[in-house]
C-alpha cells in the first residue's frame, strides 16, 4: 500500500493564492495504490488528516470516498504532515484509528540544521 500526494496551486489573479493571514492555499491530490477495503484493517472508512510537525494541532480533511484518490483544498499550515487513518465512523472529528500512511509537506524539508539541538555546543572551524 502506498500513496503519492501532489500540491497544486489553485487559480489566482495574484499569482499565488494565500489566506488573509498569509498561509498558502493548495489543491491536494492524493493517489493511492493497493489500498485495501478499510474493513480489512478493522475500520469503516479511511480518513485523511493534516497536522503540524509538532503534532499539537490536527485537522480532519475528509474521508477517502474513491479507493484510488482523495482531493481537498488546504490552507491552514505552512509545514504539515499528512496522515491517513482507518476510522470506525465517517463523521468523527478526532483521530482514533491507526495511522496507515503518512507524508511530509515540501516545506517540512526546509529546516535550518545549524539551530538544531544536535549541533549545539559543537566546535566550529
Amino acid at each position: 500500500m502506498s500513496a503519492a500526494a501532489v500540491l497544486h496551486p489553485p487559480p489566482s489573479p495574484f499569482g499565488m493564492a494565500v489566506t488573509a493571514d498569509g498561509h498558502p492555499v493548495y489543491d491536494l491530490d492524493v493517489t493511492f495504490k493497493g489500498l485495501r477495503p478499510p474493513r480489512a484493517l478493522g475500520g469503516e472508512v479511511y480518513v485523511v488528516w493534516m497536522t503540524t510537525p509538532a503534532l499539537d494541532r490536527i485537522e480532519r480533511l475528509g474521508t477517502v470516498e474513491d479507493p484510488g484518490r482523495f482531493r481537498a483544498r488546504i490552507s491552514s499550515m505552512n509545514k504539515f504532515i499528512l496522515l491517513v487513518t482507518v476510522e470506525p465512523f465517517a463523521d468523527g472529528d478526532k483521530r482514533t484509528g491507526p495511522i496507515i500512511l503518512r507524508g511530509v509537506s515540501p516545506s517540512g524539508f526546509l529546516t535550518a540544521f545549524g539551530g538544531h539541538e544536535l549541533f549545539n555546543n559543537m566546535p566550529h572551524d
